[in-house]
């Protein structure tokens, strides 16, 4: 009934412009079946719309569920509405890690002190994000997640934090004491950052590659709840053990995202095959909050294709959008090599990971495809928007979009949970 992952692919390497561009395709039953439609369909009555003869005749984009594309709010620029907030990693799970780094390896008398130093340089790297510039829009690009984060910074910016916190604490420890649960404390926010998949510049200066293991959503409360809890018992015990009790606990959450990772680049090879693309890579990326639900993006002929895959017993696919990738030539002829725009737009390719496509809503903005709140969608996170009349010293516009509206938060838990019995196309082992 729910048939093959190739069977509702059919047809899809057909498929491109703005009709797959512009969002999720919806099936002849609309938005929702009704109340009776879906008895009939779960006694078995009728099939699914996305499984009846007549759907293999149309573009696999097509099958998006049972669901509509949901409404997105809609901005000034016909986008969604704009926000100058910056994604990191929540600070909550920085400090922590960086506090049962410091206990595990605490005096049994200083567990209390250690977890204190070490979650106040877990967080410290972050001060990073006062680096902006209200002339260049893009500044932080360069210097968020880059010195402050790096390998080799690690003993200076705990040299810093311990110079600073010491004299608060210096009743409880010694000062090469403040200076380790520091250095632990410093050392676990470059690598927990590297785990998300938004880039750090771990090698700095040496490299400018922006890591990225892609293990990890930037939030996720089943990974950090559990260590605050552990975090605060042995503060408040005076046990070293739970400190390491809450590593373990980050090592194994981290072990089971890099299996989950390499499970829905598996899945999303599968998905391309079907569809008789040639993926020049394949790279998936956690949802929000969860480990469950991936995004999978890779290229072919000039495309990007995002699909979202749920990584339960048996892995099932949400298809989802494609974005032509950006040509100069072609999408911006007017940008002039050399101005201050054409080189922003450098600047964001270098961060994007060239990465990028325009923004089908409109022209002037050069998106970041890899990011999205919703898995299956190309609906960015951040883009710039570049002006053809601004002077050639003018800088371009960074904007970002972060709103998860009512129906969004609803489509993301349908997909993570699985509410819908017919949601999401089962992956057979042999695709």
């Amino acid at each position: 009934m729910r048939g093959s992952l190739g069977k509702l692919d059919h047809g899809l390497g057909s498929v491109s412009g703005p009709a797959l561009d512009n969002g999720l395709y919806r099936g002849p039953h609309g938005t929702s079946p009704e109340k009776g439609a879906r008895r009939r369909l779960l006694s078995g009555t009728i099939r699914p719309w996305y499984s009846t003869p007549q759907i293999r005749s149309m573009p696999s984009a097509s099958v998006a569920g049972t669901h509509a594309a949901l409404r997105v709010k809609q901005g000034p620029e016909g986008g969604a509405c704009v926000s100058r907030r910056r994604r990191r990693l929540d600070p909550v799970s920085q400090g922590v890690i960086g506090a049962a780094a410091a206990q595990a390896f605490a005096r049994p008398h200083q567990v209390a002190v250690a977890g204190l130093l070490g979650g106040l340089a877990g967080m410290a790297p972050d001060l990073d994000v006062l680096i902006r510039s209200s002339v260049d829009p893009l500044l932080f690009l360069e210097f968020h997640r880059q010195f402050t984060h790096s390998l080799v910074f690690i003993p200076i910016g705990a040299v810093l934090c311990a110079l600073l916190l010491f004299p608060v604490v210096r009743w409880s420890c010694r000062a090469r004491e403040a200076y380790l649960y520091c250095l632990l404390g410093f050392a676990t926010h470059g690598l927990l950052d590297a785990c998300t998949s938004y880039g750090t510049q771990l090698y700095w200066p040496f490299s400018n590659e922006r890591v990225a293991w892609n293990s990890i959503s930037i939030v996720d409360p089943l990974f950090t709840l559990p260590v605050l809890i552990l975090v605060a018992l042995a503060a408040h015990h005076g046990r070293v053990a739970l400190g390491r009790v809450a590593l373990v606990w980050v090592a194994l959450y981290l072990a089971v995202g890099v299996v989950q990772r390499d499970r829905a680049v598996t899945a999303g090879e599968a998905i391309a095959r079907t569809r008789h693309h040639a993926a020049v890579s394949v790279e998936a990326k956690p949802a929000f909050a969860n480990l469950l639900l991936w995004k999978t993006i890779y290229e072919h002929a000039g495309r990007y294709y995002v699909d979202a895959i749920r990584l339960g017993g048996t892995p099932r696919y949400f298809p989802g959008q494609s974005a032509a990738k950006l040509v100069l030539a072609r999408d911006l002829p007017w940008l002039v090599p050399g101005t201050q725009q054409a080189l922003d737009l450098e600047r964001f390719r270098w961060f994007s990971g060239d990465s990028l496509a325009l923004n089908t809503h409109n022209s002037d903005e050069v998106i970041d495809v890899r990011y999205s709140m919703l898995p299956d969608r190309i609906d960015p996170l951040w883009a710039i928007h570049l002006d053809p009349d601004a002077p050639e010293d003018a800088f371009s516009r960074f904007v970002t979009r972060r709103r998860l509206n009512r129906s969004d938060r609803a489509r993301l838990l349908e997909m993570i949970f699985a509410i819908d019995p017919w949601v999401g196309a089962p992956i057979s082992p042999g695709d």
